[in-house]
C-alpha cells in the first residue's frame, strides 16, 4: 500500500483554501477598517469635548480661525487636553498627520469642526478613501458625517449611518 497524497487531493485542498482566502480577506480588511474609524470617533469624541469646553472658556473667535489641533500660521487655541500628543502625530501644516489619518480641529466665529482624513498615502495627502466630520454651530448639537469615496469607505460609513451619521 502507497502512502502519500496524490496530486488531485493536493489541489483540492490549494483550491479550497484558496476560496476561503479569497471570503475571508476583504471580510478581515473591512473589519481593519472599521477598527481605525471607532478609534478616530472616540478621539475626536474627545475633540468635541475639549473644542466645547475652549468656547465656553474663551467664546467663538471674532474674526478667522482658532486652530485646536495644528498651527498652519494661524492664530493658535489652546485645548484643556493635548490631542497632538494622544494622537502621536508629527505636525503638519494645518494638520495633525498620523499613521493612518490627517486631522484637523478648528473654531471659527460661527462653529467649531474637526474632520478626520482617510488617505492612502497620508504623508503626501493622497488617494483620499473616506472622511469623518464634526460640526457644531452656535446653539447646535455636534453633526457627524461620513463621506466615502473609495471602495473601503463604505462600510466605515454603513456602519456609522447606524448610529446616526449623515453619509455621503
Amino acid at each position: 500500500m502507497k502512502q502519500g497524497f496524490t496530486l488531485i487531493e493536493l489541489l483540492v485542498v490549494v483550491l479550497i483554501i484558496g476560496i476561503l482566502s479569497a471570503v475571508a480577506l476583504p471580510q478581515y480588511t473591512a473589519a481593519v477598517e472599521k477598527a481605525r474609524a471607532t478609534e478616530v470617533v472616540t478621539l475626536m469624541a474627545q475633540a468635541e469635548r475639549a473644542a466645547d469646553m475652549y468656547v465656553l472658556e474663551k467664546g467663538y473667535p471674532a474674526s478667522g480661525l482658532v486652530e485646536l489641533v495644528g498651527d498652519g500660521g494661524r492664530t493658535t487655541g489652546k485645548l484643556n487636553i493635548d490631542i497632538e500628543a494622544a494622537l502621536k502625530c508629527a505636525q503638519g501644516k494645518d494638520r495633525c498627520v498620523s499613521k493612518d489619518f490627517s486631522y484637523d480641529v478648528y473654531c471659527d466665529s460661527e462653529c467649531c469642526h474637526w474632520t478626520a482624513y482617510r488617505y492612502t498615502d497620508t504623508a503626501n495627502s493622497t488617494g483620499n478613501l473616506y472622511d469623518l466630520d464634526g460640526e457644531r454651530c452656535r446653539g447646535n448639537k455636534w453633526q457627524h458625517y461620513c463621506y466615502e469615496y473609495e471602495k473601503e469607505g463604505k462600510p466605515v460609513c454603513s456602519g456609522l449611518k447606524g448610529q446616526g451619521w449623515a453619509v455621503n
